[in-house]
């Protein structure tokens, strides 16, 4: 986990992050189609992944870790009001400003009821269903913002 958090918080060489947070501010609609988008290192934290020899991804290890994004923030504080709410949950495991500076994303732990993550990619895609339905109602009305993740 602990590489996760340093591959999220560390801009890369290029200022790729940097260098969207100052153009988003011109941008009329979604920042889906920025021109830098597709060569973007994406980060899944629910499980680690590796390609298998035909070069699909496979599941190596469950992390336990659901990822919520919220935009459209009302909180009076912004950003910071946002994820120092979130952050006294006992299940959150980091709170942070999404790439756009208008965004909180936000890594919540979860488990079975045996506190045990699963092996299995199906299993585990199971369960990342069941605790999103269940985290997600709960992490919204704290945020007080609009969700802006696609769904388990």
């Amino acid at each position: 986990m602990e590489k996760l958090l340093q591959r999220i918080a560390k801009d890369d060489s290029r200022l790729t992050v940097t260098h969207f947070r100052e153009y988003v501010n011109y941008m009329e609609s979604g920042y889906e189609y920025y021109k830098d988008m597709p060569t973007w290192m994406h980060i899944y934290p629910a499980a680690e992944f590796a390609k298998d020899e035909n070069n699909n991804l496979k599941m190596k290890a469950c992390n336990g870790i659901l990822m919520l994004k919220f935009g459209n923030i009302t909180d009076v504080d912004g950003v910071e009001g946002v994820k120092r709410s979130v952050a006294m949950q006992p299940s959150t495991f980091a709170a942070l400003e999404g790439a756009d500076g208008k965004s909180v994303i936000v890594l919540v732990k979860f488990s079975n009821e045996d506190d045990l993550l699963p092996a299995e990619e199906a299993d585990a895609e199971r369960l990342y269903r069941i605790a999103y339905q269940q985290i997600l109602p709960v992490y919204q009305a704290i945020a007080k913002a609009s969700v802006l993740t696609d769904g388990p």
